[in-house]
């Protein structure tokens, strides 16, 4: 283990936006991901091999 000061990241998972949750997982899917979640206006899960990421609805954030 370093010094205190040195930050060692074991693992991120990013929270997208999106504008329509079943089209963001579908075209995850095509690239291989397995949803684990997906509830349209909400929020949705995917996951391949040790990478995940999340999207919630832009509506619900009020992003766009």
């Amino acid at each position: 283990m370093g010094p205190p000061d040195t930050a060692r990241f074991l693992s991120a998972t990013p929270v997208l936006a999106s504008l329509d949750i079943g089209r963001s997982v579908e075209f995850y899917r095509k690239l291989g991901f397995t949803a684990l979640h997906a509830e349209q206006d909400g929020y949705g899960v995917i996951t391949r091999d040790a990478i995940g990421a999340s999207s919630t609805s832009s509506t619900r954030t009020g992003i766009w």
